[in-house]
């Protein structure tokens, strides 16, 4: 009788020591992916940042180009309107006496300022788009590698 006690206890420790072994695969195993996941996640949050970035400068260039446009559109203004200055203008505009040409010609330019300012305020927003949804789409698989990270901690600490 404690021949068979001691022979089902020495199965009984075999079996625990290969499924102790088991688990302690199965941990590395979660390791390796859960290390392969993290490295994933670091590179595309680096790639995120770097098109964060350049959208931001995008922005900020829009930005800028929309403010001299809109300067250069006031200047055209008031200069074509100024009659003192009205003798600086190039050629065209110079040689042209006529009081309706020289109208005409400054509302073809305000129309495609109007238009230039519109495209660049339409990119803008695209922009702004494309960078709210990248901002998103970051804190979305932030939060799903952080619930990864916890289910593997419960896995982990369930085999422990």
């Amino acid at each position: 009788i404690l021949q068979d006690q001691q022979l089902a206890l020495g199965n009984r420790i075999e079996s625990l020591t290969q499924t102790a072994d088991s688990a302690m695969e199965r941990e590395r195993e979660s390791e390796t992916r859960l290390d392969e996941a993290l490295n994933l996640h670091a590179r595309q949050i680096a790639q995120r940042q770097a098109r964060e970035s350049e959208l931001e400068r995008t922005v900020a260039e829009l930005g800028s180009a929309l403010v001299t446009a809109r300067s250069k559109a006031s200047k055209t203004v008031s200069r074509k309107s100024d009659p003192a200055v009205a003798g600086t203008m190039d050629n065209s505009d110079a040689t042209s006496e006529n009081p309706t040409a020289r109208l005409q010609a400054v509302e073809q330019e305000m129309e495609g300022v109007i238009a230039q300012l519109q495209f660049e305020k339409q990119r803008c927003e695209t922009l702004q788009n494309e960078l709210r949804d990248v901002s998103k789409e970051r804190t979305d698989e932030a939060a799903s590698n952080h619930a990864k990270q916890i289910k593997t901690d419960r896995q982990v600490a369930e085999l422990s």
